[in-house]
């Protein structure tokens, strides 16, 4: 996956983007709503790094590191696929929120999918977390009716489901997937 956006690049992960994957996998903050385990040392993020990284050079992956120049700020990707619907996910650096970056990622990603022959894209968020919510609005993203409790951290979360659609012909969908 490799999306050029106005300001980020999306591309794929590289061994020297460890360190600062690393830092946003274990950000106390990013963990209160991103989904991942907790990693004692960075040994033992080794093999979530790798997979990642595998995923991100794999044209079907499609996972990619979010760049703003040559810094890895944030990462994207594909979380599941039924059908001809896609559910995302994304997480961006504390040090690098409130500016707009995850909804301009998101938008991006939504285009992605769509010209990949997905009909849908949809992505959750704790409904605790007004900040990925309002990014999903701002996407163009709609509330859908889609709900789930997710057990994480010892808590039990409320997550609400967003969603973009385009008419799809059945003879057009999932070109590339």
């Amino acid at each position: 996956m490799r999306i050029q956006t106005e300001r980020l690049l999306l591309k794929e992960i590289t061994e020297k983007d460890f360190p600062p994957l690393f830092d946003l996998m274990t950000n106390g903050e990013v963990k209160k709503t991103y989904l991942v385990p907790d990693f004692e040392n960075e040994n033992a993020f080794m093999k979530t790094f790798l997979h990642l990284k595998k995923l991100s050079q794999d044209e079907n992956g499609h996972t990619a590191g979010i760049f703003l120049g040559n810094e890895l700020i944030g990462l994207f990707h594909k979380v599941d696929t039924v059908g001809d619907r896609v559910e995302v996910g994304y997480a961006i650096h504390p040090r690098f929120q409130n500016q707009g970056y995850a909804t301009e990622v998101l938008q991006a990603g939504i285009r992605y999918f769509f010209e990949k022959g997905f009909c849908e894209v949809y992505a959750g968020a704790f409904q605790t977390n007004p900040a990925s919510l309002r990014v999903m609005e701002k996407a163009g993203m709609q509330k859908t009716k889609m709900k789930a409790s997710v057990r994480y951290r010892g808590e039990t979360h409320s997550c609400v489901y967003y969603s973009a659609k385009v008419k799809c012909n059945d003879l057009e969908r999932r070109k590339g997937i």
